[in-house]
């Protein structure tokens, strides 16, 4: 299943502004914050160069935004030290994405940054 048309459209833009301000320009060779909508599932990454071969990039998995267009909400998800994802249980399911995403950026119990 895929977004609503419109659902699509704010992901893009709030994500789109987020991922900006994680990821300012003059850091962008040193870490990038970058997100991926497939179906109804928003995944946000944090990207570094790798260590031993800078040229290569490693990617984190952050937090997942699933959408249940049913009950035309959003559930916050992350995950734990072996990328496994579970639920972020601080907030339940809601209809304000940009809530969600200031939860993600907000990372009041360190889950998602560290």
């Amino acid at each position: 299943m895929t977004l609503p048309p419109l659902q699509h459209q704010l992901a893009e833009k709030l994500l789109t502004e987020f991922c900006a301000r994680r990821s300012p320009p003059e850091l962008r060779d040193k870490i990038r914050v970058e997100f991926a909508i497939k179906g109804n599932r928003v995944t946000i990454t944090e990207n570094r160069p790798y260590f031993l071969d800078p040229h290569q990039w490693t990617t984190t998995k952050v937090a997942v935004l699933d959408y249940d267009a049913k009950a035309a909400t959003w559930e916050l998800f992350c995950f734990d030290r072996n990328e496994r994802r579970m639920p972020y249980h601080d907030t339940g399911p809601t209809a304000d994405l940009a809530a969600l995403i200031s939860e993600v950026d907000a990372d009041p119990t360190a889950i998602f940054w560290g």
